[in-house]
């Protein structure tokens, strides 16, 4: 991940005001990774991929979290960040 934003910041030059988005899902998210990531490489915008709250569609995703806790990831994402 480093050596794609390293290459992003030398390679384009990007305005203090454009959005820099790091796509991830919950079984994958490292809040102090996303953190030094956003301080450094200047992430600006997170999206998660939840896809679905209801169980039903969770489990046909294959999701490992339940619905419940998703949600209480999120927020705790939202609280430290």
């Amino acid at each position: 991940m480093k050596k794609i934003f390293r290459s992003i910041h030398e390679n384009y030059n990007l305005s203090d005001d454009c959005e820099f988005t790091l796509e991830t899902t919950l079984h994958n998210l490292n809040i102090n990774k996303i953190k030094s990531s956003g301080k450094k490489y200047r992430v600006n915008r997170l999206s998660v991929g939840i896809q679905s709250f209801a169980e039903k569609g969770r489990n046909m995703l294959n999701r490992t979290f339940t619905k419940e806790e998703a949600i209480k990831r999120l927020k705790e994402l939202k609280e430290k960040l």
